[in-house]
């Protein structure tokens, strides 16, 4: 399966200038904009769950964990960050007037979500009994290699708005291969949003990294960092518990 099944199909962007989120002042456009939200939500999340299952995601035989011992990591490349408010299937970036871009506020916060993922699956692949070797090593009997996705149209991680609050979203494609063979060994993914449908696999963000407007979550950006790295540990989980080897 190639991980590119991970990456939505494309959105057209929509010329949007927003400072704070404003999508009506009176109730009934609120609610309209709710209304699109969901529908939005739904239409997404529909999207994900038909592409976890179109992927047919392999499941890690018990006899490939036998005989896999080393494992070397690929992939893992360093997502730069986008904010976007989307109308219906549009989206476009936000930023407050006066502010930086979202982008740089992740940078100055230190994020370095490929990086902080490859060590955090190096640990989980330690903890299910395997060595895992440097880039390069010809001595790995398999290569685990993870792509960190966005959401269309942006093809990187995302605070993004559907009508109500930002908050943080972004998916995961793995596949892991036989060194020799070429053979796919294991294949899956990792949803992080908060989804009206229940992927198979991933979670919601917790509230706690949702913001009401643009301006909110660009004079937080450490808060909003830490709703990116919240799903670090739960992608390396994920990822031990499908590879665990039998008794460890």
């Amino acid at each position: 399966m190639a991980i590119d099944q991970y990456h939505l199909s494309a959105a057209s962007t929509l010329a949007l200038n927003d400072d704070s989120n404003s999508v009506g002042s009176s109730n009934g456009t609120s609610a309209r904009w709710l209304s699109m939200g969901k529908f939005v939500r739904m239409t997404g999340s529909a999207a994900v769950a038909l592409i976890l299952c179109a992927a047919c995601a392999t499941q890690f035989e018990a006899a490939d964990a036998t005989r896999i011992h080393k494992i070397r990591l690929s992939g893992f490349a360093e997502p730069t960050y986008q904010a976007l408010f989307f109308v219906l299937l549009n989206a476009a970036p936000v930023k407050p007037e006066g502010y930086d871009e979202f982008s740089v506020l992740m940078a100055r916060q230190n994020l370095h979500l490929g990086a902080e993922l490859k060590a955090a699956v190096t640990q989980a692949l330690r903890n299910d009994g395997y060595e895992v070797v440097e880039d390069g090593s010809t001595s790995a009997d398999a290569v685990l290699d993870l792509q960190i996705r966005g959401w269309e149209p942006s093809p990187n991680p995302l605070y993004a708005s559907h009508g109500g609050d930002y908050e943080p979203e972004f998916v995961i494609g793995i596949q892991m291969t036989d060194s020799t063979t070429k053979r796919t060994l294991f294949s899956g993914g990792y949803v992080y949003r908060d989804n009206l449908i229940k992927p198979r696999t991933g979670s919601a963000p917790d509230p706690k990294y949702y913001f009401k407007t643009a301006k909110e979550l660009f004079d937080n950006p450490q808060l909003a960092a830490q709703g990116f790295r919240a799903a670090e540990p739960l992608i390396a989980q994920s990822i031990e518990s499908a590879l665990r080897k039998s008794g460890s």
